[in-house]
């Protein structure tokens, strides 16, 4: 019975047979003018050379036997003498002669074709036979390998459960080890070829996870309990420890890989308490505490989802607060470098993850001041340098650099959301405490306010506006939520007083609205438009309230705006445009107000450079809102959130206040 032949084999004939069959031929004809050249000659050619010059003589003039009698010349000359046949003959012969040759050269190319398909079949069957039926061979593999283990039943599952609940021993939670590996982790993966195990039920697996979560850190804890002193857990010496340390190694990497695959915030909740519950006998090992920091930051800046990724960084703050010398330092400088690393593009899809992001680690920097300030300092210190690197080669007259190169260094989302992110790390531990003057995080404030004012001016032209007023809102984020005085308003009148507000814009009806949040520059085309005055103008407005909004109960605020009514003044002086002077004038109206009101309720308060008492408790339990000023900044800034929703059932929920 003949052999059956491979899906291979029928593969390659369908395929690839007349492509190895035709460079077969070539491969031939190549051969053979190889050896058509001198000096290649056959060994049947090498012997008619061969001899002496008689031999070779007598060679010749065999083959000339038959010209022997006449010449070459008068025998061809002489001709033969052959009967004419009809025309008729001739055709019907010529007909036949060429179809028999068609017939012959057909037979002899399916003759050779198929001498060409045996031999090449026969020289390359190994190779052939090698790569048939990949498929088949794989599940025969599979199931020869299966042979040899065992299958997970959920019999298996709930005598092991039994164990480890009424009578956890070692062999038990090895045995549970495997199981979860198997569950965790790719079959394909070469961390688990050697495990005895193997699992074909989805309902198995399930209950594999269940037991490896919940029941397998609890028989652990009971084998070898820890000790806990001062909020810290710790493991006594012996055997035991070091053989359930052992299974840590092999239990980690299938924990870890399990909450690389997660999305659902429950499930890595779950993974996440397991991971807390074994905490003492993974810290016990170093490599395992570096592989469970780097998994978790890489889960972390990876997720898309918010809650789990808050979810994350509240265990990473209890894990780093109960093993600070262990924990808390390298897990900021790993969240801080994949933070840096992730925002490097800056968009409508990107914009939302990066604020989360921002938000959600500056609670872990808020657990130990002084290795924020050390990491604190260290990073503002190289976003300094980088800084300083850029000034100098503008400033100075050196052409061998391209300056486009080098603003670029400084001036990417990268850079500027590193300040905002210590801008609001400052926030989150500033200590508001008067009294504690040394605390580690008001130091780091000298240097991220001189950063940001120093990036602020590296370039000051139209086309950097929109980055300015991102650093502004900074700056004044920080004023309002640490009470820090920063001399901001110079900066504002730089751009009140700027060529952007000049003259009037030209109209350009093809350009979109240029959005300020999202780009911290501008394209050439917008520059001196009436599209981009007009958002620039709407930005300036919005940064001069916020600025106010964070003074406003101050007891030095008349002094305080005196700059900014006369920059106003001086403005409608120069700048005759209704769009511009209308509000203007509105909003020296509502200063001049609130000067008056700050001024009598500050004429009871006894106040010196001494005596500042009094004065650090000014309008202390009066809000911003209840003031004069306060009910047209609350407008204004419920106006821009209005024009940052787009819903209109968002848009319904705003309640926008009068400004008068």
């Amino acid at each position: 019975m003949a052999s059956r032949v491979s899906k291979a084999t029928k593969k390659f004939q369908s395929k690839h047979l007349r492509n190895a069959i035709d460079k077969r031929r070539k491969d031939k004809e190549y051969n053979k003018r190889i050896q058509s050249r001198r000096g290649n000659k056959t060994l049947e050619q090498k012997r008619e050379l061969a001899g002496t010059k008689d031999e070779q003589r007598m060679r010749k003039s065999v083959k000339e036997e038959v010209f022997r009698d006449l010449s070459v010349e008068k025998f061809f000359s002489d001709g033969f003498s052959v009967p004419k046949a009809s025309k008729k003959m001739r055709e019907i012969s010529k007909n036949q002669r060429n179809d028999s040759d068609s017939d012959e050269s057909a037979e002899d190319l399916n003759s050779e074709d198929e001498t060409e398909m045996k031999r090449y079949l026969e020289d390359n069957h190994e190779e052939l036979v090698g790569n048939e039926d990949k498929e088949e061979e794989e599940q025969q593999q599979e199931e020869r390998n299966h042979s040899n283990l065992t299958e997970i039943t959920e019999m298996m599952i709930k005598k092991w459960d039994s164990e480890l609940v009424n009578k956890p021993n070692l062999k038990s939670i090895k045995n549970i080890t495997r199981a979860f590996q198997l569950a965790a982790i790719d079959e394909d993966n070469i961390d688990i070829k050697g495990n005895s195990y193997y699992i074909t039920s989805e309902e198995v697996l399930e209950s594999v996870i269940a037991v490896g979560l919940n029941k397998l850190p609890k028989a652990i804890v009971q084998i070898v309990a820890y000790k806990e002193k001062k909020g810290v857990r710790s493991l006594a010496n012996g055997s035991t420890v070091t053989e359930l340390i052992e299974v840590m190694k092999y239990h980690l990497p299938s924990l870890l890989n399990l909450l690389s695959t997660l999305t659902d915030v429950d499930t890595i909740f779950e993974v996440l308490s397991s991971i807390k519950e074994l905490l003492p006998y993974i810290i016990a090992d170093k490599k395992n505490t570096k592989k469970l920091i780097n998994s978790l930051v890489t889960v972390w800046a990876d997720i898309e989802d918010d809650l789990a990724r808050v979810c994350i960084v509240n265990f990473l703050c209890e894990f780093c607060t109960e093993y600070k010398k262990d924990l808390l330092e390298k897990t900021l400088k790993l969240i801080y470098t994949a933070f840096v690393k992730g925002c490097r593009k800056t968009n409508k899809d990107t914009i939302g993850v990066i604020i989360s992001q921002i938000d959600s680690i500056t609670e872990l920097f808020k657990i130990d001041e002084a290795t924020t300030y050390t990491i604190g300092f260290e990073s503002i210190r190289q976003l300094a340098l980088h800084l300083k690197s850029a000034i100098s080669s503008t400033s100075s007259n050196n052409t061998s650099e391209d300056p486009t190169d080098v603003y670029k260094t400084v001036y990417n989302w990268q850079f500027i959301h590193s300040l905002d992110f210590w801008s609001k790390v400052l926030i989150a531990t500033y200590d508001l405490d008067l009294k504690n003057k040394d605390s580690p995080a008001k130091q780091l404030a000298q240097p991220i306010i001189s950063t940001t004012i120093s990036f602020m001016r590296l370039i000051p032209t139209e086309q950097f506006l929109p980055l300015r007023f991102y650093l502004l809102r900074t700056l004044i984020n920080i004023i309002q939520q640490t009470g820090l005085s920063i001399p901001v308003f110079p900066y504002i009148s730089e751009i009140l007083f700027s060529n952007t507000f000049a003259k009037p814009g030209r109209k350009n009806e093809e350009l979109e609205e240029f959005d300020f949040f999202l780009n911290f520059k501008c394209s050439p085309e917008y520059i001196g438009t009436k599209v981009y005055q007009t958002g620039a103008w709407s930005e300036l407005i919005a940064v001069i309230a916020e600025f106010l909004i964070a003074y406003c109960k101050s007891i030095s605020f008349p002094e305080l705006v005196t700059p900014v009514i006369l920059s106003i003044r001086r403005f409608n002086d120069i700048v005759t445009n209704g769009q511009f002077n209308s509000p203007l004038y509105h909003l020296s109206d509502k200063l001049t107000q609130h000067c008056q009101y700050i001024e009598r309720m500050r004429s009871n308060v006894i106040y010196s450079p001494s005596n500042t008492s009094q004065a650090t408790k000014f309008l202390a339990d009066v809000t911003w809102e209840e003031t004069p000023l306060g009910p047209y900044l609350k407008s204004h800034r419920k106006q821009i959130q209005l024009e940052e929703y787009e819903d209109e059932d968002e848009l319904s929920d705003i309640e926008i206040s009068d400004s008068e």
